[in-house]
């Protein structure tokens, strides 16, 4: 809520802004205490992470969502507001990153099957995401279009690690009867992710357009910024030079959300190396098993005799 309201809905120095952050994390915290000392059936068992191989993994696993939604989110409204694409377009343009990531994801999980490794798949995978958001940064209002999708094709490639690779160091270290509690709290953190990616992206793309909007375009809406960006449709219906001062405002406040995003995926490269490179599990769970007998037993079913049948039985 914070971050959402903050320089938008009310100033960052504000009640409503303040009393959300001071609360929040504090809050945290304490829920994260609680879990670990006192929760007879905890929602976080403490001992997933509990050791820094499978915390790296679950810090890489709320990175890399923000940096890879955020991404394709906030690329589309360049391609709209900037290069004066229509929906569809921008959609399409998509279509590389989207193709480049399902290859990665696939390379990515042989390798790992091959190897018994996974750390320096980790490691690549956020060293493309540092240099593609770099890229990003030199995205203007005249750049081609295909320079923006060579880009977004680095993204992907990175991407494709990332998500292929980052369950092995969530489960490795830990037991492997653990592993359905680790994997809920992976999807938590991979889902949890994916509404920060917004709402950081959001907050300074707001923010960047309150101070870079011209006036003669804000005038025209009373919400200010706020609703400027919902008008992204009708920049290219704009005279000039207005349009051309708007569609540099867009460039100038998207490229802030790169540079924002090159320190997150600063910070996920940073958390990968706190993790070990441990053997992966190669066995299963037995209590998890059904014995052939129980399993012949279980399918088999008797079906239920007619009305006729069962008289004849009793007669």
């Amino acid at each position: 809520m914070a971050l959402t309201w903050g320089g938008l809905m009310h100033p960052w120095e504000s009640t409503a802004t303040l009393v959300p952050l001071i609360l929040g994390f504090p809050g945290l915290g304490f829920f994260l205490f609680y879990e670990a000392k006192f929760a007879s059936y905890p929602i976080v068992p403490f001992k997933l992470i509990a050791n820094r191989t499978s915390l790296s993994g679950y810090l890489q696993t709320f990175f890399t969502p923000i940096i890879n939604i955020g991404m394709t989110y906030y690329l589309v409204a360049y391609y709209q507001s900037v290069q004066g694409a229509s929906p569809i377009r921008a959609g399409v343009n998509g279509l590389p990153f989207t193709v480049v990531l399902g290859v990665s994801l696939i390379l990515t999980g042989v390798s790992v099957k091959v190897t018994k490794s996974y750390r320096v798949q980790l490691w690549l995978g956020w060293a493309f995401y540092i240099i593609a958001m770099g890229g990003f940064t030199t995205l203007g209002s005249h750049t081609p279009v295909a320079h923006a999708l060579g880009i977004s094709s680095l993204v992907g490639v990175g991407g494709g690690l990332l998500y292929s690779a980052q369950y092995f160091p969530v489960l490795a270290p830990l037991p492997i009867s653990e592993n359905a509690h680790a994997l809920a709290l992976f999807g938590f953190f991979r889902t949890f992710a994916s509404v920060w990616a917004i709402t950081i992206g959001g907050t300074v793309l707001q923010n960047q357009l309150v101070k870079r909007l011209p006036e003669a375009f804000t005038s025209q809406f009373p919400q200010g910024a706020a609703l400027a960006y919902a008008s992204i449709p009708i920049i290219s219906s704009l005279e000039e030079p207005l349009r051309s001062e708007v569609r540099q405002a867009f460039a100038d406040s998207i490229d802030v959300i790169w540079q924002v995003f090159i320190g997150i995926a600063g910070m996920g490269l940073l958390s990968s190396f706190f993790m070990e490179a441990l053997p992966l599990h190669t066995q299963v769970d037995d209590r998890w098993g059904i014995t052939e007998g129980k399993d012949s037993e279980m399918m088999t079913v008797e079906a239920p005799l007619e009305k006729p049948q069962r008289m004849a039985m009793q007669s």
